[in-house]
């Protein structure tokens, strides 16, 4: 196990990944699960829901924050993954993280895109 000090090549990438998991939290994780509690469609396009029903749009906003909030998981574990191996030799468990990150993340992706498809009809 490495000592965190000043002088540490690891610490920079440390504060680096922390940071950008710190602002995709925000910017993802936060309007996605207040999409779900609230069943607000506040933090989306008006374009994307132009076409739905007052009544269905609860239901669609917790769809589309459950997907938002799996961007912000899947991107985050993507991220650690990511800075992990920049360390030589990379280690296991860090590559499996970076798949499994990429996968969430695009999956999650094609769950928004798809669900303003089911419900809207269209992206636009």
């Amino acid at each position: 196990m490495r000592k965190i000090t000043i002088d540490n090549p690891w610490l920079p990438r440390a504060v680096v990944c922390g940071l950008a998991i710190a602002v995709i939290f925000c910017a993802l994780f936060g309007p996605g699960l207040y999409m779900m509690a609230t069943g607000s469609v506040l933090w989306l396009h008006p374009y994307h829901y132009a076409h739905i029903a007052s009544a269905e749009l609860p239901v669609f906003a917790a769809r589309e924050g459950l997907c938002i909030a799996g961007l912000a998981i899947g991107s985050s574990m993507a991220i650690i993954g990511v800075t992990r191996m920049l360390a030589a030799p990379a280690p296991c468990w860090a590559k499996v993280l970076l798949a499994a990150g990429g996968a969430v993340t695009a999956l999650s992706l094609c769950g928004c895109l798809g669900v303003i498809i089911i419900f809207n009809g269209t992206l636009l």
